[in-house]
């Protein structure tokens, strides 16, 4: 698959097929990013779909078992401090990134500097 973006590692190498892209934000209980959040448009800008697109449960609260070797969980820096966890990192049942969180979650400047990253502006 392609990199996400915003990646600062890959912790379990990635799934070679992706049925879908689950943005985690939150650990016991698993809490992620829906894709009708800002989450959800940046990385939908960036070319990703992710799983989750309730408007009205914007950060839905998930059962592991309902995925799979094929999801690719992208954990983020933040809120959760998954990269200080990666015995958390490592319950997850498919492929497992670490993303930074300021970039992709915060709309403002420091989204902004790092969209214009991505356009080489």
């Amino acid at each position: 698959p392609q990199k996400p973006p915003a990646l600062f590692q890959w912790v379990v190498n990635p799934p070679s097929e992706v049925n879908q892209v689950v943005y985690l934000i939150w650990a016991n209980p698993w809490m992620a990013a829906g894709s009708t959040t800002f989450i959800g448009s940046l990385m939908k800008w960036c070319g990703w779909e992710i799983w989750g697109d309730d408007p009205i449960d914007k950060y839905p609260v998930l059962d592991l078992s309902n995925f799979g070797k094929k999801t690719l969980f992208l954990c983020s820096t933040e809120p959760f401090p998954f990269a200080k966890r990666p015995d958390v990192m490592a319950k997850l049942p498919g492929g497992v990134a670490l993303v930074d969180g300021e970039k992709i979650s915060w709309f403002g400047l420091r989204s902004l500097v790092y969209l214009e990253s991505l356009l080489n502006i």
